[in-house]
């Protein structure tokens, strides 16, 4: 399965592009409850690569790996401590470092197939299609980021509306990452050890 991770953000994006949202409403929240899924479908990647080591995946690639989780890490920690305190100080500057830090996670995401050599195609879709899930949960939340900056040109009514329905679009990535991560890890490939990693990955998101 060949996921195209680039249509699914965008769809997001499209959904959120008509939102002004406001920094203390219900749509942290729905981040908040995002994250952890997002943590584990980054966290699934990095297992399924370590599982796959000296195999379809040359050993050699390992510490640049431990390198990029250990990066990646700290950056997902970073967001939980800004989100945390977002709701009570929700001002440019504190949506700027949330929008910097998921910017960081894309990017070290993006560089994880370009530094592992790999030329096997059943790992080589299976990595791109987990990446890709991660990349476009983060990508629909950067999408909120600056329309989340422009919430003081609103009114009280405008803010509950846009609030609501950011919320909503927020819980449909969640769900979509769930339903298309599942999809991914239980669709067989012509690899056998590819299969046996992707077997040994939780076979559903939070």
């Amino acid at each position: 399965m060949k996921l195209n991770w680039k249509k699914f953000a965008l769809v997001f994006l499209l959904c959120n592009a008509v939102l002004f949202i406001s920094g203390c409403g219900s749509w942290v929240g729905a981040i908040q409850a995002l994250m952890p899924a997002i943590s584990a479908a980054i966290s699934a990647i990095f297992s399924f690569i370590a599982a796959l080591e000296g195999k379809t995946i040359p050993a050699s690639v390992q510490a640049f790996v431990q390198k990029l989780e250990a990066d990646i890490t700290t950056e997902l920690q970073n967001v939980a401590t800004i989100l945390s305190t977002i709701s009570t100080n929700a001002s440019a500057t504190v949506l700027q470092q949330v929008e910097a830090v998921f910017q960081a996670i894309v990017a070290n995401l993006g560089s994880i197939l370009s530094g592992l050599n790999v030329s096997d195609s059943s790992t080589i879709a299976k990595i791109t299609s987990l990446v890709g899930l991660a990349v476009a949960a983060v990508e629909a939340v950067l999408g909120l980021i600056p329309l989340a900056m422009k919430a003081e040109a609103l009114s009280i009514a405008e803010k509950l509306h846009a609030d609501k329905a950011a919320t909503t679009s927020i819980k449909n990535t969640h769900k979509v990452l769930q339903q298309t991560y599942h999809e991914v890890v239980t669709s067989p490939t012509d690899s056998v050890e590819v299969n046996t990693a992707l077997a040994a990955l939780p076979q559903t998101l939070p």
